[in-house]
């Protein structure tokens, strides 16, 4: 398969007669830059606050998005001492020995060296002339790493174009931190879905965001040639838009579907892609192949798992863009930074608690989690009960609030935001 070259500077069509330069599957300067910034940090997967018609709340949407990256300012291992994001007394150090023999195997990263694990502190390499040069650069040492909208858990690929950029908008206005923006069709999709997603693409870079997280075209699904026609989708993309890209390998339940390990390798060689999302669901092999072939290619595995988050983090993710940090970013950066900075016992402790809060959020069925963790923002006063409403989403049983409001009353060390 031919892949199509790129220059340096973000995936950016050569000028006419100058050649493009040799491609030998090393991320670009953009992608590097991301890499960077994204490395060992969150970016949850924020809702979209919704009346029950659909109707977008701008009001909230703020509200929401201020209360949100709230969580950046927290200590995610704060807390009085021997407490952690979960509010759970630190055990025994006996109760985490399993977890500390796991850090001693995990996947062999190329990246890793002495002081693997703590936040890096070198500069970001500059991507000149870019407003998300300095953004990549401004992410620092913060529980967050950013935020992703239009993503599944915001049901970015069912709202409409003007809600889609008001949602990026306000957060653009909220923080300097980077922004990725989902960009694909739904499963309903027509036979313009690539130039559709093109399009969604070319309209975050143009309005603020700083990568691109390029969705499985569900008009593929059928197709012979669907992993080549994949990767010439991400090629259309970065040679569209001055951005780095994220692939997204997600589950057949939203809407995607299996990427073999020699796609993701492929993806994981084009200089304008940065890493690989993953959501699997509940594949744990799939998973753990996806992440060891990802990370062969000095790209980001970025795990979106949230029902084997603490898991995913043992065999070598390095990155988190999670629907489950949409309610709770304190107790699922908590985690992430835990693991990379050796705390083990606060791994251990919080891991276990963001477990129980997935159990109650990510069961059958599963496009219900997006009303599920409308429920949990609502409980933990991020957003007003007029419009916490998933009308993309199945009906669910009052049960499910009800063991949703249970989990987190016990989870009590974040803040409540202001009502």
């Amino acid at each position: 398969m031919t892949t199509q070259q790129t220059p340096p500077g973000r995936g950016t069509t050569p000028p006419s007669g100058h050649p493009p330069p040799p491609f030998d599957g090393t991320p670009g300067p953009a992608a590097e830059a991301l890499i960077d910034a994204l490395r060992y940090r969150l970016l949850p997967a924020v809702l979209t606050p919704m009346h029950a018609d659909g109707r977008v709340d701008l009001g909230e949407l703020e509200r929401y998005a201020t209360g949100l990256l709230a969580a950046d300012r927290v200590d995610p291992l704060g807390g009085p001492p021997g407490m952690g994001a979960s509010g759970l007394p630190t055990g025994p150090a006996a109760d985490v020995a399993c977890v500390a023999d796991a850090a001693g195997s995990m996947i062999d990263d190329p990246r890793r060296g002495p002081g693997f694990g703590e936040t890096p502190d070198t500069p970001t390499p500059s991507m000149s002339g870019s407003p998300a040069a300095g953004r990549l650069g401004d992410a620092g040492n913060g529980a967050l790493g950013g935020v992703a909208v239009w993503a599944h858990t915001g049901r970015g690929l069912r709202l409409a174009r003007a809600d889609r950029l008001r949602v990026l908008q306000t957060f653009r206005q909220v923080t300097t931190l980077p922004i990725v923006a989902g960009a694909g069709t739904p499963d309903d999709g027509t036979g313009t879905a690539e130039d559709e997603t093109v399009r969604m693409a070319v309209d975050a870079a143009e309005h603020g965001a700083d990568a691109v997280m390029v969705y499985p075209p569900a008009a593929l699904r059928g197709s012979a040639r669907r992993d080549a026609e994949v990767l010439r989708l991400h090629e259309r993309i970065a040679a569209a838009v001055d951005l780095p890209l994220l692939g997204f390998y997600l589950h057949g339940e939203a809407g995607g579907y299996e990427y073999p390990t020699s796609l993701l390798g492929e993806l994981s060689t084009l200089p304008s892609v940065a890493g690989v999302k993953l959501a699997t669901l509940d594949r744990a092999m799939a998973c753990q192949d996806a992440i060891i072939e990802i990370r062969r290619h000095g790209r980001l595995a970025v795990t979106g798992e949230d029902r084997m988050f603490g898991p995913s983090l043992m065999w070598g993710a390095d990155a988190a863009l999670a629907g489950i940090a949409a309610a709770r970013a304190d107790l699922t950066a908590s985690v992430l930074r835990s693991w990379h900075t050796g705390a083990h016992a606060a791994f251990h402790r919080d891991s276990a608690a963001l477990d129980r809060f997935a159990a109650v959020t990510f069961f059958a069925p599963i496009e219900g989690y997006v009303q599920r963790m409308f429920w949990a923002a609502v409980h933990e006063g991020l957003l007003a009960e007029h419009a916490a409403h998933d009308p993309y989403g199945p009906a669910l049983p009052p049960g499910d609030r009800q063991a949703v409001s249970d989990c987190l009353d016990t989870l009590t060390a974040r803040p409540r935001a202001a009502d």
